[in-house]
């Protein structure tokens, strides 16, 4: 580890031991904070898989004019189901590292197009460099022109391809991630395909596949 990211490191664990005394401090029942409820992850994995599936359903029946409000709920509840997959990294889900992992695998990670191993490694980046431009992988570069305003900055991300196919894509556009996942993904997408134009029909699927 070298001195920049030795000093990245002691940066987080300073802040960590700081929230931890401010806690100690106010008399916080840490024991609450740090539990975990083996149930919970299983009633927020079906509570977001719900909304998505209301959402695809309620905007199939009334038509493009609730396509919008649709993609809106299921991007809420990708967000939630991403912050999961974070909890998953940080091994907080389950105490027990194999089911922690399968869970993520299994409910989590493959339906985000996403690979549990290499967003764990970003993410240890991102610790270790916290906040550090070039470094942390969750900081962005500055625009070229730091003068130019909001609206055109965040124009140039509207019409930028690469933030379209790794919205769409996601993990699947990662060079490292390894062929065993990019099968386990394909696999997981052809059985929720399957099984929903033999419940659903194919037109249903197809809308819920591109919305």
């Amino acid at each position: 580890m070298d001195h920049e990211q030795s000093t990245g490191v002691d940066t987080v664990r300073s802040d960590i031991l700081t929230v931890r005394g401010e806690l100690a401090a106010r008399a916080v029942d840490m024991t609450a904070i740090f539990s975990i409820i083996p149930w919970r992850p299983v009633v927020d994995v079906v509570f977001d898989c719900s909304m998505v599936f209301i959402a695809v359903v309620f905007s199939f029946g009334v038509g493009i004019a609730a396509f919008t409000l649709a993609a809106c709920v299921i991007g809420n509840r990708q967000r939630a189901l991403a912050n999961l997959l974070h909890e998953a990294v940080h091994n907080n889900l389950y105490r027990t590292g194999l089911l922690n992992e399968r869970f993520a695998a299994v409910f989590i990670s493959a339906s985000l197009t996403s690979d549990l191993g290499l967003y764990r490694r970003a993410h240890s980046r991102h610790h270790a460099f916290l906040g550090r431009q070039g470094k942390d992988p969750d900081v962005n570069d500055p625009p070229a022109n730091v003068n130019r305003s909001w609206w055109i900055v965040y124009r140039d991300q509207i019409v930028s391809v690469q933030a379209w196919l790794g919205a769409i894509f996601s993990r699947l556009m990662d060079r490292r991630l390894t062929w065993k996942s990019r099968a386990w993904m394909g696999l997981w997408w052809a059985a929720l395909i399957a099984t929903s134009c033999a419940i659903n029909g194919a037109s249903f699927t197809i809308y819920f596949v591109a919305l």
